[in-house]
């Protein structure tokens, strides 16, 4: 009877364990422990959702019983569910949870049931669903946040706050453990959906220990549009903060620090010049990505401010990836950077600004930023080969584009265009012959004498 599974999969302790979450837990442990006695194999039976008993006593922190299911099934430990699952509201939406993450992502978990599972399973600390998704990822009250953060291992190398769902609350607290972790980053994101007492001095404190970094290569971060675009100082700051670092990829999501929620907030809008600084960015700093998005506002760039960073464009080497939807080109700049991408710049990968309606010359310029996706550069070289040539056009599969979720706004991206490694694969069959067509024009020299 115990092992007997509910149209849901589950057993009698899944059944027992939820229940007591919603009400007296007088006896609870007790009845559990008189249960497993039964029948001890009930402790490794999954419900349909893939979790065992210790995923749903993590998920509505129940202490008692995660001490007893730590003690008598200690590999529950380590077992990830198989499915989408949600823990007190928040959306769950990765495959393989295991306890620990279930249990961060409570409302302000017990730091003696997060010691449990750690000194259990150390490793679930950095383990996670991809690159930088680990226990930070999910951890929220200050003194848990700093106990993950004194038990990451100095190799680990990236590390995701905020962003595509997960929770974060950004404090000048939590800024001081962040920027002790700094010199052992080469991948950091950092989202908050929420700033508490904020006035700049955290996160300034955070984003200086980037300064001098040889470590950290891609950056990501909500930044306080006010200490951006209206404080000249705060501006100038920040702006030899990331020109000092190592970083490489840049990203950018400002908004408004006056809001207590990073949602959008209603009209009027505010709006913020950041032209500048995307100039003196794209100018003085070794990028190979710069996205500028806007979380609450609009920014605006200047006509000025554009032309050069279409300027720019014509002899940089080094940028794959900018995004800056705020861009709206004139007639004219279209036309520049038209000619730019056409005779000049074989490098940049992806670019995302406000699109004209019906204007050719757009697709013009993605065309050509596609065929920079697909190895352009590499026929742009007095020393291009048939061999060469062939490479590239070499049959690849269609339809065979990797998906990747932004985590700048949630939509989704090639991971190329997140990565800037350049995306070798083709869309559909139009794609295909219009890439071939355009490798072929670039060398006609080079496939006229192969043939």
């Amino acid at each position: 009877v115990i092992k007997e599974k509910s149209y849901l999969g589950q057993n009698i302790l899944h059944c027992l364990i939820q229940f007591s979450s919603r009400s007296s837990r007088v006896n609870f442990i007790d009845k559990f422990k008189a249960l497993t006695d039964l029948c001890p194999e009930a402790l490794e039976i999954k419900d349909d959702s893939g979790r065992l008993p210790l995923h749903l006593a993590c998920e509505f922190a129940l202490s008692e019983a995660i001490a007893y299911l730590c003690q008598y099934y200690p590999e529950s430990t380590k077992k990830a569910a198989a499915v989408p699952i949600g823990a007190r509201g928040y959306p769950k939406f990765a495959r393989g949870s295991i306890p620990l993450h279930l249990l961060l992502q409570t409302y302000r978990p017990k730091l003696q049931d997060v010691e449990r599972l750690v000194n259990i399973y150390p490793e679930g600390i950095w383990e996670g669903i991809r690159p930088g998704i680990n226990a930070l990822t999910y951890a929220c009250t200050g003194n848990v946040f700093d106990y993950c953060a004194r038990k990451l291992p100095k190799t680990e190398s990236s590390l995701v706050l905020g962003g595509e769902g997960f929770p974060f609350l950004f404090s000048n607290d939590k800024a001081v453990t962040i920027g002790g972790l700094m010199p052992q980053l080469e991948f950091f994101h950092c989202f908050p959906n929420y700033f508490y007492d904020f006035n700049g001095e955290g996160w300034f404190h955070m984003v200086g220990c980037l300064q001098g970094n040889p470590s950290i290569v891609d950056l990501a971060l909500t930044v306080p549009a006010l200490l951006l675009a209206s404080l000249h100082t705060a501006n100038d700051n920040f702006r030899q903060i990331i020109l000092r670092s190592s970083v490489r990829k840049l990203k950018l999501r400002l908004v408004d620090s006056d809001q207590k929620t990073m949602e959008k907030v209603s009209e009027p809008k505010p709006r913020w010049n950041v032209g500048n600084f995307v100039v003196d960015m794209l100018r003085e700093a070794k990028l190979s990505a710069l996205v500028v998005e806007s979380g609450s506002g609009e920014l605006n760039i200047s006509e000025s401010c554009a032309s050069k960073i279409v300027d720019f464009l014509k002899d940089n080497t080094t940028l794959r990836i900018l995004s800056l939807p705020s861009l709206e080109l004139t007639s004219v700049q279209l036309n520049c950077l038209f000619k730019i991408l056409k005779l000049h710049n074989s490098t940049l990968e992806h670019l995302d600004i406000r699109n004209p309606i019906l204007d050719h010359r757009m697709e013009k310029i993605q065309y050509y930023a596609r065929l920079n996706q697909c190895g352009r550069s590499k026929l742009r070289i007095p020393t291009a080969t048939a061999a060469v040539l062939v490479e590239l056009l070499s049959p690849r599969e269609v339809d065979s584009i990797k998906r990747s979720t932004s985590l700048l706004g949630g939509q989704t991206r090639p991971t190329s265009e997140l990565s800037g490694n350049g995306d070798r694969s083709f869309r559909n069959e139009m794609d295909r012959l219009n890439v071939i067509y355009g490798l072929l024009r670039e060398t006609p020299s080079v496939w006229c004498s192969a043939s």
